[in-house]
């Protein structure tokens, strides 16, 4: 009758073992990945070259650029909180993978105490390991870590996403100032045309030969001209404050890294592309992030689906006390 008490735990734990064996496959839930065409018609750029794209900001013909994108990033919001939360989900992921691992655990302690004045002084130590192991029989605590894994890598994604994105700004705001200087510079010749035209034309009424009416005409316009030219500049102006508030950089420095090719607009290289294959989806920070979600949604599901069944752990403890004049080492506690 003992013999059979001693192995009924055995026979539940093999029992149970058993049942994960044929349930734990059953428990993983895979996502379902979009089924997309083998190509499209247009390659990718520089042959998907990470060392070629990152030359095509120097390459825009903006030598200003490449700086100014660093500083911008630097002082982006977006940036820096899409920096955080990669930390986080790196932090997660640790943890995740450390609920795998065994645990040990260990404490010490000393006390100087007396009792009573009849009694000297008695000093007490104290030192404790305590080891413990959850088995993963159902897959809950590697799901956990599968899907730690795949929000990291869809964080990663996202700061890969908010520097796309902060550079894409600054390199509008740059094409913005320099369209808007070109029309500044067009609008001032033309404003300086219509005033030698203004010249003439006031030369010649004094002669009799023009009409007040003409000059008056002529006046107007180039006043209507001037007034162009003085709001053109307002808008670069403006386009200038953006572009401050956008790299941190103090405005008299970033005016003398812009005054080099003042009212130029850009000339990139261009690219001749005729096919793109499918996989360059996956290159595309947001569709790579939404894929990793989807991965740790179904991590989730399967760890959701592990936590209804029992929980499995071994664990050992042992505790050493010292009393004078003698230690004592026992494997659960200690007593005096």
């Amino acid at each position: 009758m003992k013999e059979k008490m001693r192995n009924k735990p055995l026979r539940t734990l093999a029992a149970v073992c058993a049942a994960a064996s044929l349930c734990g496959p059953a428990l993983q839930a895979a996502p379902v990945s979009p089924t997309v065409p083998e190509i499209w018609q247009a390659p990718q750029p520089h042959q998907g070259s990470v060392a070629e794209l990152a030359q095509w900001w120097q390459q825009f013909g903006e030598p200003a650029l490449p700086d100014l994108l660093a500083a911008a990033q630097a002082a982006s919001p977006s940036v820096a909180a899409a920096a955080t939360r990669l930390a986080q989900a790196q932090a997660q992921r640790v943890a995740a993978g450390a609920g795998l691992a065994p645990q040990l655990n260990a404490s010490a302690s000393a006390q100087r105490s007396r009792p009573d004045l009849a009694s000297g002084v008695l000093n007490t130590a104290q030192a404790g390991l305590q080891f413990s192991w959850e088995l993963d029989v159902f897959g809950g605590q590697r799901a956990a870590r599968d899907a730690a894994v795949a929000r990291q890598q869809g964080a990663q994604a996202q700061w890969h996403e908010a520097r796309v994105s902060v550079a894409a700004q600054l390199a509008q705001g740059v094409l913005a100032l320099r369209a808007c200087e070109a029309s500044v510079a067009q609008a001032q010749a033309d404003a300086e045309s219509r005033q030698h035209s203004l010249r003439l034309t006031q030369v010649l009424r004094q002669a009799g030969f023009e009409s007040e009416a003409n000059a008056a005409q002529l006046a107007a316009g180039q006043a209507q001209a001037q007034a162009q030219v003085q709001a053109l500049a307002a808008t670069c102006e403006r386009e200038v404050k953006a572009l401050v508030a956008l790299t941190g950089v103090a405005e008299e420095p970033l005016r003398l890294r812009l005054q080099a090719r003042r009212g130029q607009l850009p000339e990139p290289v261009g690219l001749g592309v005729s096919e793109v294959p499918a996989k360059v989806l996956q290159q595309r920070p947001d569709v790579f992030a939404a894929e990793r979600q989807l991965e740790a949604a179904a991590a989730d599901l399967t760890e959701a689906q592990a936590a209804r069944w029992p929980r499995i752990s071994v664990g050992a403890h042992w505790a050493a006390c010292k009393w004078p004049p003698k230690a004592s080492l026992t494997p659960a506690r200690c007593g005096r």
